[in-house]
Order: C-alpha cells, then structure tokens, then sequence
C-alpha cells in the first residue's frame, strides 16, 4: 500500500496532472478586437519566435496556426507613432495542431479580449 502511495505521490509532483490551461485551440486561434477606433492608433502585434504564424488578417483580427512545438509570448498594442494606449500579452505553448493558452496580461484595459 505504501508503494502505491508514493508512486501516486511521484506522479503529482512530477508530471503535473492538476495543471490548468486557460484554453485549448485545435488547429488555429482567433483574437478580434471589436472596439471604436481612436484617431490615429492601429493594433500591431509582435511574436517572440516563429512556433505560431499568422493565417489571415482581415481588419481587428487576426488567425494564428501552429508552426512548430515550443512556447512564445504574442504581444498585441494599440499604438499611435509616439503612444501605447493598451498593450495585451499572451503566453502560449504549442504541441502539434493545438495552441495552448497558459498565461496572459492586459494593460490599460478594462476588460481582457480572449481568443477563440
């Protein structure tokens, strides 16, 4: 009985079944910003390496698919050319066909677009 006990143990700690994902993405992952637009500020965004690819862009939205296993940080801003006005950060691990949505932080916001 101890043993079992211990290698049930060894599992928890070790493997981390208990990890909580924000969200799962099969395939590819969608992040609209549906907002009045201020004068002069577009979104850009920024990837921290090439494990996602932008699919298609059409307007406040964007479709991202995998490209390669690993993590990346995508980072949106809503920007003028001197000016950040809101700036929204996801955290995002990749395995396969799916985007794994494990972190994320918003600046000047009130409410935290998420993806679909």
């Amino acid at each position: 009985m101890f043993g079992l006990t211990a290698i049930i143990c060894l599992y928890i700690l070790f493997f981390s079944p208990l990890t909580k994902y924000l969200s799962i993405y099969n395939d590819s992952m969608t992040i609209e910003y549906d907002m009045e637009p201020k004068e002069g500020y577009s979104w850009i965004f920024e990837l921290e390496n090439e494990n996602i690819k932008l699919k298609e862009y059409d307007d406040n939205k964007w479709i991202f698919v995998p490209n390669k296993n690993g993590k990346t940080v995508l980072t949106f801003y809503y920007k003028n050319e001197d000016d950040v006005l809101y700036e929204i950060t996801y955290g995002l691990k990749i395995r396969g066909n799916k985007i794994i949505w494990i972190n994320g932080e918003g600046k000047g916001l009130t409410s935290y677009p998420n993806p679909y």
